[in-house]
């Protein structure tokens, strides 16, 4: 089902790109209408003057018209032409050589729009702009989180590519361990340092079977050049997780604890070898 074409002047410019785009995103749009087929999965394949090879598949949530095929090539060809892609450098010659290949198809007997409008032109032009971001920075520029499976709130998070198949990393469940509702509202990118001390001013641990030394009365957080203290309230835990012990590299063994904080916060710690730090925060 893909359609090709041989340039005899090779495409330098994004002008001549875009319009040799249209022209093969129209053939194969409409040689799958004749099949009664629809794209969802669109393969992108460009072969230089000098022989080297360009690839991108580019995916998307709906079905593929004429003119979001055309887009999504004439995009592609921009970012391999302009070198502003963030995989493969700009090539050294023109395309000799284009072909879009329908990675993946479904059957199309018409789409029925939803009652309440959800796919309306506001849609439609976000789904364009974010679209546009990425064929000038690579497909990893612009990305939504999918909620998937895990132990901890940052490993249930899969940041996936716009347009992908929305599918976590991990399946749903279930998850021994895992901790319960409500998730954390926020979760850094790397664990805040923190400090837990009890009621004499004694850092706070765990024993080997994995439970509390002493009651949480105070937790040290960064400010600045110091450390400021800051009274807990009410603490529940602590929830251990010891995971792939059969396989030294790849063990991980920590405790979670929730705190609530005498200034209203609340948050969720973590101890990995006798250090705790923030690894959530409750909104």
């Amino acid at each position: 089902l893909g359609v090709a074409q041989d340039f005899d002047d090779p495409l330098e410019r994004v002008d001549a790109a875009a319009f040799a785009a249209r022209q093969l995103a129209e053939r194969l749009h409409e040689r799958l209408g004749g099949h009664g087929l629809a794209c969802t999965r669109l393969g992108i394949t460009a072969v230089t003057e000098h022989g080297e090879e360009l690839h991108r598949t580019w995916r998307h949530d709906g079905l593929l018209s004429a003119a979001a095929i055309a887009d999504r090539v004439r995009w592609q060809l921009d970012g391999w032409l302009s070198g502003t892609n963030t995989g493969p450098p700009r090539p050294t010659g023109g395309i000799r050589r284009l072909r879009l290949t329908p990675d993946g198809v479904l059957a199309h007997a018409g789409l029925q729009l939803g009652l309440w409008g959800d796919a309306g032109a506001g849609h439609d032009r976000a789904h364009r702009a974010l679209a546009r971001v990425q064929g000038m920075l690579g497909p990893e520029a612009v990305v939504t989180a999918v909620l998937g499976g895990g132990r901890d709130p940052g490993a249930q998070v899969t940041l996936v590519p716009w347009g992908d198949e929305r599918v976590p990393d991990r399946p749903a469940g279930p998850w021994p361990g895992q901790l319960g509702a409500p998730a954390p509202a926020t979760v850094p990118a790397e664990p805040l340092p923190t400090v837990v001390l009890d009621g004499a001013g004694e850092p706070v641990g765990v024993t080997s079977r994995l439970a509390i030394t002493a009651v949480p009365e105070r937790l040290l957080v960064p400010s600045g050049r110091h450390w400021a203290p800051v009274s807990i309230a009410a603490w529940g835990g602590p929830w251990p997780v010891d995971e792939r012990w059969w396989a030294p590299v790849e063990a991980s063994r920590r405790v979670r604890i929730q705190v609530c904080l005498s200034d209203g916060r609340a948050m969720l710690l973590t101890l990995v070898d006798g250090f705790w730090s923030v690894t959530g925060v409750y909104d």
